[in-house]
């Protein structure tokens, strides 16, 4: 299983620092496209319809007498 392990060689390191590198700004478009683009874009949303969740329902019908 680990036979293979001494095959990792330092030849590899600009190989290696240009994936670090790849990975890393990646990493960081997608963090600005989850987490930050929304708060950019907050009034995308339909006004109107938001604001018709936030009025409470009616109240139930009286008991019979």
């Amino acid at each position: 299983m680990f036979e293979t392990l001494d095959q990792t060689s330092r030849g590899d390191l600009g190989k290696r620092i240009l994936t670090l590198i790849v990975s890393l700004i990646l990493h960081v478009v997608a963090v600005i496209v989850v987490v930050i683009m929304p708060l950019v874009f907050f009034n995308v949303l339909p006004e109107q319809e938001l604001l018709t969740f936030l009025i409470a329902p009616p109240p139930p019908p009286p008991p019979p007498p």
